[in-house]
């Protein structure tokens, strides 16, 4: 299990739906070592708690759009083995945080409500606690 990968597929992936939980199904499986899987596609119709051909639509989704790559049966009991794509995820990851403390930043600077400087005079930063 990589429970890094996991946090940067919550992270990164732009969307919701099928692909997210399967890719997030296929990070929580991973081998940390080797970045591969092959589990089964009934497995993680399982795991994900979708119809096999849901997972069979959103498999080869994600491996068109470039988050993991498939190799046909060469996995254990000739199952597929899927390599995640990290840097993909990652940057996805990076980006979409940005994005969100941005939406945060702006969120905050429309506020109705005073800062804590504006309301106290004192800066949080201000070690002496001197008033302004």
């Amino acid at each position: 299990m990589s429970s890094k990968l996991i946090g940067m597929v919550y992270d990164g992936f732009p969307s919701g739906g099928s692909e997210f939980d399967v890719l997030l199904a296929l990070a929580d499986i991973t081998n940390e070592d080797s970045g591969r899987c092959d589990p089964s596609v009934s497995y993680i119709s399982w795991k994900t708690r979708q119809s096999e051909r849901t997972v069979q639509y959103a498999l080869k989704s994600l491996a068109e759009d470039g988050w993991i790559k498939a190799r046909k049966g060469g996995g254990t009991y000739g199952t597929n083995i899927y390599i995640l794509n990290r840097r993909k995820i990652e940057a996805a990851a990076v980006i979409r945080k940005a994005e969100y403390d941005e939406k945060q930043k702006k969120k905050r600077s429309k506020s109705k409500y005073p800062t804590w400087d504006e309301e106290f005079g004192v800066s949080v930063s201000d070690d002496a606690g001197v008033q302004k």
